[in-house]
Order: C-alpha cells, then sequence, then structure tokens
C-alpha cells in the first residue's frame, strides 16, 4: 500500500484556493527592442496551476545559452537576424510548448533605443533605481513621481513618505531616438500591511492577467474591476473587458492580523469587442446544500470557455463544472467564452450557499482526468477500511465533467475509486478505473487518513493504454457472488450506466454487477476493461492471438485471476467463472455449472463440527466431496453415488481452527470450489 495522506496536509485554509486550468506556454521580453550583444531578460508568461512544481526548457537559436532550464532566464545574441526561441513547460497533468521568431536588431543602428529601469527598496524611503537602458550614452531623465527629478544614470531617492509612486524614466540619444517607461513603485517598510497589483495583457482580446504582490499575511481578496463584476480570487486569474473605456481596477486586502488595504489603477481599454456570442449558463443545486452544477446554454462557435467562481477557484475549458462552495455567503460566477470570429462575452450569476462545510460535516472532493482533459461521465467509488483491515465501499458518486464529492460518515481511512464510462464500444487511448494515487490495483492505492471535516483537490489521473490490439478471439464470463454478506449490493447492484441484462441464468447466489474485469497481458499492463452487466456477464471481443489474463478488480480482496491464452486453433475461449468472497475474488479453473447451482447449499459456515451439503434436487450422478488445506495439500476424500437429493455431512471436527477449500467434483467433470471457515 502506497503512503498515508492525511486531512492536514491537504486541508484548504480560508481564503486560499487552489486552481483548475489547462497549462498554456507563453512568453515575452522586458525590453520594446531587442539588440545584437545586449543581455535581454525573458519573461515566463505561461499560464499554469502550481509554478513551483512546474519545469521550464528554453531554447535559443544562435543564443548564449542556447538553452536554458531557468524560468525566465538571460540571453544574448552575437548577431543581428531572426531567431527561432521556443519555451516548453512541464507539470504533472499538463505539457505545452510555444516557439516565437525574434527579430535581433544591429547594435549600432543610430535611430534605436530602449529605456529600461529597475529597483530596491531596502524596507525604509531609500530607492535605489537601476539604469537598464540602450544605448548606455544617452541622456536621461527621471520622474520619481513625488515631485522630484533627476539626470543621473542610477540615481538613489529619498522620498518623504511611504506609499505607491509611478516612476518614469525618459531617454534620449544623440541620434534623435526617444524612448520611456513608468513602473508603480511601493515605497516603504516590508512589515507594513499595502495592496498592489500588477497586471498584464492576457492571451485573448481584452483579457488581462492579474497578480496581487501585496505585503502582509492575505486572508482575503476583493478586486472591483469597475465594471459591474468582482472577485475574490488571491493572484495568477484574468478578467475581460468588453467594452472600450478606462477602468478604476481596486485590490481590497485583508491580513491575518486584522489590517485593511487597498490600491487602484486605472486599466486603459481601447477597442470594443465585435462579434456575435452570447455567454450564458443554467445553475442547478445538486446533491450538498454548498452543491452546484452549472450548464453551459452560450451561443455562437465556441473555442474556450472560463469560469470563474467567485470563491477564488477558476476552470478553464470545462463544459458544464460541478463546485462545492466551503463557506456560506453569496457568491457571484462568471462564464466567459472565446469564439472563432474573435467575439468575448461575459455572463454572471449569484448563488447563495448556506452552510459552512469546514465546521460542519465531512466532505471529499477532487477531479478526475483522462490525459489532459476531465473525464466526462464516470462514476466514483468511496472504500472505508473496517476495524479488522477490510475495505467496504460505502458510497457512490455521478463524475461529473470531471468533479466528485463524498460525504462520509466517519473519520478513518478510505480509497477512492475512478471508473471512467463511454458511450463508444472502443475509443483510443483506452483509459483504466483508477484509484486516488494513480494505480489500477487496489494494493498500490494511496490511503487517505480523512482526520480533518474538509479535503479537497483529491484528483486523479486515469490509467491509460496507447497500445491498440486487434483480433478475431473473444472470451467471456460471469463473476458470482458466493455469499450475500460479501457483497455491497447497495452500491454496486444499482444501475450505473446501463439497462438490465436480459440474460435469466436462475441463480440462487446473486450476480456482482459493476464490476470492472482488466484484460492483462503477463507482465499486469492492463489493455482493455468492462463493467459486468446485471447478470454478472462480461466479455471481452476482437483481440489477437496472444496471451492474457482476466482480473475482477474490487478493492480489499485479493483476485485469483485466469489465464488464457489464443492460437490458430482456440480463438474462442467463454464461460470463465470467478467467485466474490469474503476476502478473495476467486476463479473456479473447471467452471460453476449453472444447472447445479440450483437449489445447492453450503451451511455453517464457519464450521464447528459438521458441514453439511445440501442438493434440494436429484443429481442423477455421483459426488466426490474434497478438503485441502491452505498448501493445496488434500485431508480428505470421500465419494458419494448420490442418485437423489438429500444432504451429505463432511466431518471438521479433527481439524485445527483455519482457512480450508472444500471442492465438490461431480460425475460430468465439473466442480464447485468453496472457502471454509473452521
Amino acid at each position: 500500500m502506497k503512503k498515508i495522506l492525511t486531512g492536514v496536509g491537504i486541508l484548504i485554509s480560508l481564503g486560499i484556493f487552489s486552481q483548475e486550468f489547462e497549462c498554456m506556454a507563453k512568453f515575452g521580453f522586458d525590453s520594446q527592442h531587442l539588440i545584437q550583444d545586449v543581455p535581454i531578460n525573458v519573461v515566463d508568461n505561461s499560464v499554469y496551476n502550481d509554478a513551483a512544481n512546474t519545469s521550464w526548457h528554453w531554447t535559443f537559436e544562435n543564443g548564449m545559452p542556447s538553452e536554458s532550464d531557468n524560468q525566465s532566464p538571460v540571453v544574448s545574441f552575437l548577431e543581428p537576424g531572426e531567431y527561432v526561441v521556443c519555451l516548453t513547460i512541464n507539470e504533472a497533468n499538463c505539457e505545452s510548448s510555444i516557439c516565437d521568431t525574434i527579430t535581433i536588431l544591429e547594435k549600432d543602428t543610430e535611430d534605436l533605443c530602449d529605456a529600461e529601469f529597475s529597483y530596491y527598496c531596502d524596507g525604509t524611503t531609500h530607492v535605489q533605481f537601476i539604469n537598464g537602458s540602450y544605448p548606455p550614452d544617452a541622456t536621461y531623465f527621471w520622474n520619481f513621481g513625488d515631485g522630484y527629478i533627476s539626470n543621473d544614470d542610477n540615481p538613489i531617492h529619498i522620498y518623504a513618505s511611504t506609499g505607491f509612486f509611478e516612476v518614469c524614466l525618459f531617454i534620449e540619444t544623440d541620434g534623435g531616438c526617444s524612448d520611456s517607461i513608468c513602473h508603480v513603485v511601493f515605497v516603504g517598510a516590508d512589515t507594513d500591511c499595502q495592496a498592489f497589483y500588477d497586471y498584464s495583457p492576457g492571451f485573448w482580446p481584452n483579457t488581462y492577467s492579474f497578480d496581487d504582490l501585496s505585503n502582509g499575511d492575505v486572508v482575503m481578496w476583493y478586486w472591483d474591476f469597475d465594471d459591474g463584476t468582482y472577485s475574490v480570487s488571491s493572484t495568477g486569474f484574468n478578467h475581460t473587458f468588453y467594452n472600450a473605456g478606462e477602468y478604476n481596477t481596486c485590490l481590497h486586502i485583508l491580513t491575518s492580523d486584522g489590517c485593511e488595504s487597498s490600491y487602484c489603477q486605472t486599466i486603459i481599454v481601447e477597442n470594443t469587442i465585435s462579434g456575435d456570442c452570447v455567454s450564458s449558463f443554467i445553475t442547478n443545486e445538486e446533491y450538498c446544500s454548498n452543491c452546484f452544477s452549472f450548464e453551459n446554454i452560450s451561443t455562437g462557435i465556441i473555442q474556450s470557455v472560463f469560469w470563474d467562481f467567485g470563491d477564488g477557484q477558476i476552470l478553464l475549458d470545462v463544459e458544464n463544472p460541478s463546485h462545492v462552495y466551503i463557506d456560506s455567503g453569496s457568491y457571484q460566477v462568471c462564464l466567459t467564452i472565446y469564439t472563432s470570429d474573435g467575439c468575448v462575452n461575459t455572463f454572471c450569476d449569484t448563488v447563495y450557499a448556506p452552510s459552512n462545510l469546514a465546521d460542519s460535516a465531512i466532505f471529499i472532493s477532487g477531479y478526475v482526468r483522462a490525459g489532459s482533459a476531465f473525464l466526462p461521465k464516470g462514476m466514483a467509488v468511496l472504500f472505508r477500511e473496517t476495524a479488522s483491515g477490510e475495505y467496504v465501499a460505502v458510497q457512490t458518486c455521478l463524475i461529473n465533467y470531471g468533479f466528485y464529492y463524498f460525504e462520509p460518515a466517519n473519520y478513518g481511512n478510505y480509497l477512492i475509486y475512478a471508473v471512467p464510462y463511454f458511450e463508444a464500444e472502443y475509443y483510443f487511448p483506452v483509459y483504466f478505473p483508477t484509484y486516488y494515487g494513480n494505480d489500477v490495483f487496489w494494493e498500490n492505492a494511496n490511503v487517505i487518513n480523512v482526520n480533518e471535516p474538509l479535503i479537497n483537490y483529491l484528483d486523479i489521473n486515469l490509467e491509460k493504454c496507447t497500445t491498440l490490439i486487434y483480433g478475431e478471439s473473444e472470451t467471456d464470463g460471469y463473476v458470482n457472488v458466493g455469499d450475500d454478506a460479501d457483497f455491497e449490493y447497495s452500491i454496486f447492484g444499482e444501475q450505473w450506466f446501463t439497462e438490465d441484462s436480459t440474460r435469466n441464468r436462475n441463480l440462487i447466489i446473486g450476480p456482482a454487477r459493476n464490476i470492472p474485469v482488466l484484460l492483462l497481458d503477463n507482465e499486469y499492463n492492463p489493455y482493455r476493461f468492462v463493467l459486468t452487466d446485471s447478470s454478472g456477464y462480461f466479455s471481452f471481443s476482437k483481440l489477437p492471438l496472444s496471451d492474457f489474463i482476466l482480473y475482477p478488480e474490487k478493492a480489499g480482496l485479493v483476485t485469483y485471476p485466469a489465464s488464457i491464452s489464443f492460437n490458430e486453433s482456440r480463438t474462442s475461449i467463454l464461460d470463465r467463472q470467478f467467485i466474490i468472497r469474503a476476502e478473495d475474488i476467486f476463479y473456479d479453473v473447471t467452471d460453476i455449472p449453472e444447472n447445479l447451482m440450483v437449489d445447492y447449499s453450503i451451511y455453517p459456515n464457519p464450521v464447528i463440527d459438521y458441514l453439511n451439503i445440501r442438493f434440494k434436487e436429484e443429481m442423477n450422478m455421483p459426488v466426490q466431496i474434497s478438503v485441502f488445506n491452505s498448501l493445496g495439500q488434500k485431508l480428505m476424500m470421500k465419494i458419494i453415488n448420490q442418485t437423489g437429493s438429500g444432504e451429505i455431512k463432511v466431518d471438521f471436527s479433527h481439524l485445527n481452527s483455519g482457512m480450508y477449500n472444500l471442492e465438490i467434483s461431480f460425475g460430468n467433470n465439473q466442480k464447485i470450489i468453496r472457502k471454509i471457515v473452521k
């Protein structure tokens, strides 16, 4: 079993929320002109979930260096010309690349100049400005934003008070080239609570990316975009302005020690977005008081969608998401759509979450991904570890565009199992039922120790097979339940995806529905899977001539698989029989004869002295009873020439306590094998 994750390490704190969207590689430069033999600061503008767990790889054609793994490297080009720059970013669940051709200008061009500067503040009102302009022999004019100016190359300025100041640098060369640049500079002690943010143009029209740069231990954010919308996201989100104009965009913050601060900037939007599209969605309440699903009913040829749930969480390119609000209150949910004709439109609606989940019941949630996309449809199963160390299925939840959600009744150890469902019979690549911990076998799953009321973002990445197999062979079989007490009919017996089977097997023991059966190779690599239907039936067709393993999977049970081998003379292997028992899923090598299962019972189990085997109908054939120990050694055998109904007694009184296998062989060379506890 893999590591146990505790709720402490993944508990979501108040006001701080993760963001779920696909990564996107983007980059830019901090200079307007890129000049030969002048160091260039390359700026990573990528969209990603977690920078701490992201890797970057840059390639620079004819650059020095030619490659770099830094997030924002510095590069020089010795010769003017056009060169290709490429960036690849990698996250756990996403990879994105982008290449662009840049133009490096000749260094001695007379009409070329570029204003640039950085600054350093030591926590007082003293600020050191560092000139990075080109050419270095230009004339400089500084405006410090407080009424003072300077012509020094790298001035040190002392401000009379703390606060934000717009500092501008103007340069002019002897050849008549001029340029300017302005930066907002924060002056003051680092320990002060002070709101501050930066923004940059985003990927879509009229869209800007906002980054919080505030000082202090901020626990709450409130953004007012001056266009009738707001957000409580912390940082790294996008906002779209639809109409041209000036927007006084303000950030209000609250820190853990009660300090409040605000900071505003005017954002000038030059163009009004055109195009024929209308954003809209329908809100539906889900299975808990704070659970909502959103149905996108927008119009237009939509290329991308962007959801902001108003609590700091966002989602990119999920058509109809679900969302759980942790805290009670009203939230403004906004959907922004981007269409092929350049139209951008946003629709917002308010939802009310009545409960404070962090202070009430236990909640577990996460997302399931199939590759880089969210799984459109599936079933999540929650297994609880019992006091005896067994795993019992206690809840199911439909997976809606990747999202799943559970409300377990008790603290303890749990496993989460995601079962995908696709409408097509054949699809590629093949995605498999996967446990949290990203493995198809429960023995390798991550155990979740639920010891806090709220655990979110337990994401599952479905295992997949990218090897295409095809042929004319086929196999099928059944998964049965040996004892009703060993199977959670209230969980697996429900109709998950498919209609009830029309097969009538006339069995006393129950069929095991919705059990994943994996088709493995001899190295236990999965190729395909199916769910058993309401009769316990499963089948695989279009298989090549090869060796395979049939492997029913259920958390907590040891599977004894069936090996099958197709060759030119054997292309059909049918009626493989499995039995779900208290501790295992047992493969009956010689199959279970359905006609002999009618009116058949073995009791008591566990046994003390005598085990009774009862057949109510006439057998008209001899019956052989054998008992084996756990090592496979035969301990006793008796043959009864059974010609009618009756009861057979098997003496267990002289056997020690333990586990035994009872084998009932019939005159037609068929067997039944049951595990007996003494």
